[in-house]
């Protein structure tokens, strides 16, 4: 057992060791943002190639809402590990600190953060997502003038085949990234909520003449709050935002699958039919 110098000395390092964290933490999201303005960047030039010719439209729509969509799976990746290294130093907070600290330090030591996004993040994803919607608009307005105002079925079948896959591919392909946002949401959601339960921290020491020369683990647990006291906030927070995801999920597959079946029958169609076959002529 270490004795009460030791212990001050390592609550000391541990603190400026907390300190560089954070700084560190705060130089990441900085060139977060910086890589996501390069891949808007990236996405606005593809379209202003299609929009000139060197590229067919559809090519260059899809091309900037795969972008789009790599750029919010980013978010999400990075989000996560950066709620789970606070949830990390709130474990070793855990072992330095008490609750009496919280008015001195943090009002959320020894706790683990919500998996909601940091603001750094939220506004990156914002940006994504006008971006997706301001695409995804501007294609439709193109496929409006495209499109004739009636007879679609004849235009349909009279079309090559390739031409509708073309048109569609960009339709498709918002609507896959749509869906493996959301199930990468869900996995992140999914895999903190199994870290919150395998690894809530030693618990938090309830003043600092319990902690004494002890280590959390060996104080009396009528001196300490217990792990799941800690973080049972979290965990219901967690659990509860688990649950919507998953409704999120299902919903979206269900859609995407019926999105899916629908442009895979009129591609279909303008391969095997023609018009006499269903009576046009």
């Amino acid at each position: 057992m270490s004795n009460g110098t030791d212990i001050k000395r390592e609550r000391h390092e541990f603190l400026l060791a907390y300190y560089n964290m954070a700084t560190m933490d705060l130089d990441r999201h900085l060139k977060s943002g910086w890589q996501s303005i390069a891949m808007i960047a990236g996405a606005v030039a593809a379209i202003s190639l299609g929009e000139q010719g060197h590229l067919p439209l559809p090519i260059a729509v899809s091309i900037a809402l795969i972008v789009f969509g790599w750029g919010m799976l980013h978010i999400i990746d990075a989000n996560f590990w950066s709620v789970r290294a606070i949830a990390f130093l709130a474990n070793v907070e855990a072992i330095y600190c008490t609750s009496e600290d919280k008015s001195v330090l943090n009002p959320y030591l020894g706790t683990h953060p919500r998996i909601k996004l940091m603001n750094s993040l939220r506004y990156q994803l914002y940006a994504f997502i006008f971006f997706s919607a301001l695409t995804s608009l501007y294609y439709i307005a193109e496929l409006i003038e495209i499109l004739p105002d009636n007879r679609m079925l004849e235009w349909l079948i009279a079309s090559d085949w390739l031409h509708i896959f073309m048109l569609g591919l960009p339709i498709f392909i918002c609507f896959c990234l749509v869906y493996l946002i959301l199930r990468a949401d869900q996995k992140r959601v999914k895999d903190y909520l199994d870290f919150v339960k395998r690894c809530p921290g030693p618990g938090l020491v309830k003043t600092r003449a319990d902690l004494g020369e002890a280590r959390p683990a060996d104080i009396d647990a009528g001196k300490k709050i217990s792990p799941q006291q800690v973080q049972q906030e979290t965990r219901a927070d967690t659990t509860r935002r688990r649950k919507n995801r998953n409704i999120a999920v299902c919903v979206c597959t269900s859609v995407f699958i019926l999105i899916s079946l629908v442009l895979l029958g009129a591609v279909l169609a303008a391969a095997f039919l023609s018009p006499s076959d269903i009576g046009l002529n």
